[in-house]
C-alpha cells in the first residue's frame, strides 16, 4: 500500500486528506503539523508522496521542500497554500514549484483534482475481492469432490480387507 505523508499546520486540512486519501483503503496516511515533525516522519515511514504546506509555524515548507529534495529526490512533493504573499498565492507556490513541488495547488482546493494528481503519480493497488478468491476455490473443491470421496472409500474398504 502506498505511503502519503501530510504536513500541514491545519488539523482540518490534514483530516480532509486522510479522509480522502484512506478512502477504499487507497493509501496509508501519516500527518505532521510542522516540517521538522514531517522530515522526522519521513525517515521513519518513507513516504512514498509528500504533500506540504508553504506557510506553517516552527519548520516552513520551502525549507522543508528543499531538504527532502536532497534528501528524497525521487518522493514527488505536492505544494499547498492558502497564505497569500505580494497580493497572490501563486507567488508562494511558484517558488514552491522552483525548490522541487511537483505539482502545486492554492487553498481551497478542489479534492477531486488533488487526489487525482496522488494517483497519477502513485496509483491504487487493486484489492482483490474476497468473493473471487472463494468461488475459485469452491470450483475446485467442486472438481476433487466425488474422485476424493471415492478415493476414500476405497482406502477405508482396503484398510478394512486387511485388518480382517
Amino acid at each position: 500500500m502506498a505511503r502519503v505523508l501530510i504536513i500541514d499546520d491545519e488539523a482540518d486540512i490534514r483530516a480532509l486528506l486522510r479522509s480522502a486519501l484512506e478512502a477504499n483503503h487507497r493509501y496509508l496516511v501519516y500527518e505532521a503539523c510542522d516540517g521538522g515533525e514531517g522530515l522526522a516522519l519521513q525517515r521513519k515511514y518513507n513516504a512514498d508522496l509528500i504533500i506540504i504546506d508553504i506557510l506553517m509555524p516552527k519548520k516552513g515548507g520551502f525549507e522543508t521542500i528543499k531538504e527532502i529534495r536532497q534528501l528524497y529526490p525521487k518522493v514527488p512533493v505536492f505544494a499547498i497554500s492558502g497564505a497569500t504573499y505580494q497580493g497572490s498565492k501563486n507567488v508562494l507556490l511558484d517558488k514552491a514549484h522552483q525548490l522541487g513541488a511537483v505539482r502545486v495547488f492554492p487553498k481551497p482546493f478542489d479534492i477531486d483534482v488533488l487526489i487525482s494528481a496522488v494517483e497519477e503519480y502513485l496509483p491504487p493497488l487493486a484489492i482483490p475481492e474476497p468473493a473471487s478468491t472463494t468461488k475459485k476455490e469452491s470450483s475446485f473443491i467442486e472438481q476433487i469432490k466425488i474422485p476424493l470421496i471415492i478415493f476414500i472409500a476405497f482406502l477405508a474398504g482396503f484398510i478394512l480387507a486387511k485388518l480382517l
